[in-house]
């Protein structure tokens, strides 16, 4: 339920693929409890909070995506380094 899917519903409110609006259905469960404004309120805190968290979780995936990626382009690149020479000397140590 990412925000381009969220549509406006009956009554003003906020629905997701044509089902019975989320903040509705919250709504009626709460409005018992803390009345209809508050309720409302509720709702549509508990959207933004699932919102949030979905955007997180893709903003998580895009960037290990991308940092796979990258580690991905890199590994040719330690072909171009030379190896390190072995001096038969002493080790320096305190």
């Amino acid at each position: 339920m990412l925000p381009a899917e969220i549509q406006p519903g009956p009554g003003g409110q906020v629905g997701a693929y044509g089902r019975t609006p989320l903040p509705h259905t919250a709504q009626e469960a709460l409005a018992s409890q803390i009345g209809p404004v508050a309720a409302s309120q509720q709702a549509h805190g508990l959207i933004y909070g699932v919102l949030v968290k979905q955007a997180t979780l893709l903003a998580f995936v895009d960037n290990f995506g991308l940092l796979g990626f990258l580690c991905l382009l890199f590994i040719p690149s330690v072909f171009l380094f030379k190896k390190a020479k072995m001096h038969g000397g002493p080790v320096a140590a305190h």
